[in-house]
């Protein structure tokens, strides 16, 4: 059998960018160097050139850090150029694999939820027989934590799953924790929803499965939206649309007010900002103490933002602060105007692909951007590079190169 060498490099580097991007076993200085050297190689000998959208995207980020060294008189070129490497690693992956990017990367995807269920159903099912204990024990790679503020262990058992004892009963795959995953299985499950051949089905219910089992607050909110979006564009029928929009109202509702991880949850979160010290004594990392932390760091740097180095990013303390909410996050470190314009790009991919796939109507642009807006209320994706590659798909999948719809063989 001949091996396909293109086949075998875009696998390759699609695994890499998402590894890269959340696998604690993976993620490190070297990876990020190899992972830039490889694909710049690739990139030079495939004699691809820059797009205009790519490039001036850049010259945006080389002017607000310019700014932002004139502001705080003060510049930390190893983080900035940390940050371009990575943005460069998407990009150039994204060019080089092209039109499979997206395929790939659902199929790698849901693998890696197959792969999770296993260890998911193994330790959940086995603490009894001491099964759990013989895994640590004989399998972990390493323990960590994630930010200074974590005080849960992890254990990273074979490189391929994160075992948390005090979230047990949460799926987090080979990701740092539960949250993480259930993002970039959401992002397959988006894409995968718009390829149409004889698996999608199956790969939609695995994924849903995995997406389910990480027990996130937030994974299941946008899931529910981007449900909600799609099936009252695709039904017709108003007394459809009704009886829809009824049972996806009322199970939301149900899900609130009966599972913890869901309605007491946002209340037990929201009670802990009512007089807290935001950025006093209080250390809680939650989502919405965060939110109010980052509205304060923005304070007076609307426009240009306050940099990728903590120095700079944070207003107070910046050794011993850690951010989870990916979407203020932003805005924090590169402005208002610039988020707009990641927010611009972003659209624009999104329409782009589902015009690629022969999928009209700007409610369904509107409705994937707005799930992935609530998918970066959970993590600070764009510390990574996968979620970079996906402001930049405008550039592959562009409608006068498509002649038929995209399938996964």
């Amino acid at each position: 059998m001949k091996l396909n060498k293109n086949k075998i490099v875009d696998n390759f580097l699609i695994f890499f960018i998402i590894s890269s991007s959340g696998m604690p076993s993976i993620i490190s200085l070297n990876t990020y160097i190899f992972l830039f050297l490889f694909s710049l190689y690739i990139f030079i000998i495939k004699k691809k050139q820059f797009d205009k959208v790519f490039v001036l995207s850049m010259f945006f980020l080389i002017f607000l850090f310019t700014i932002q060294t004139y502001i705080f008189s003060f510049v930390s070129i190893v983080t900035i150029v940390g940050l371009f490497i990575r943005i460069f690693i998407a990009y150039f992956i994204l060019k080089i694999v092209g039109l499979n990017f997206i395929q790939i990367y659902i199929k790698q995807i849901y693998f890696i939820a197959i792969i999770s269920f296993l260890f998911y159903i193994i330790l959940n099912l086995s603490q009894a027989q001491g099964i759990t204990s013989f895994l640590i024990n004989h399998f972990t790679l390493y323990e960590f934590h994630y930010g200074y503020l974590d005080s849960s262990i992890k254990y990273n058992i074979m490189g391929i799953y994160t075992y948390i004892p005090e979230l047990i009963y949460r799926n987090s795959g080979p990701f740092w924790e539960p949250g993480a995953f259930s993002g970039y299985l959401l992002i397959a499950f988006i894409f995968n929803f718009y390829l149409f051949d004889k698996y999608q089905k199956r790969r939609a219910t695995i994924l849903v499965l995995a997406i389910l089992s990480t027990l996130s607050t937030t994974g299941f909110i946008a899931l529910f939206t981007f449900l909600f979006f799609t099936y009252y564009k695709i039904v017709k029928n108003i007394l459809l649309k009704i009886m829809a929009l009824v049972i996806i109202i009322s199970s939301g509702y149900y899900g609130f007010v009966n599972f913890d991880f869901l309605g007491a949850k946002i209340e037990s979160q929201l009670s802990d900002i009512q007089g807290a010290d935001v950025y006093g004594t209080d250390t809680n990392s939650q989502r919405f103490l965060n939110i109010l932390r980052d509205i304060q760091d923005i304070k007076g740097h609307e426009l240009f933002g306050r940099g990728v180095n903590p120095y700079t990013r944070y207003s107070h303390d910046p050794e011993n602060q850690i951010r989870t909410v990916g979407l203020t996050d932003i805005m924090v470190k590169f402005g208002i105007p610039f988020f707009l314009f990641m927010i611009y790009l972003l659209y624009r991919s999104i329409c782009s692909y589902l015009k690629f796939q022969n999928q009209q109507g700007y409610f369904q642009c509107i409705g994937i951007l707005i799930t992935i807006l609530i998918i970066l209320m959970s993590e600070v994706y764009f510390n990574f590079p996968m979620f970079w590659s996906l402001l930049f798909l405008q550039i592959v999948y562009k409608k006068a190169t498509n002649t038929k719809q995209l399938r996964i063989n």
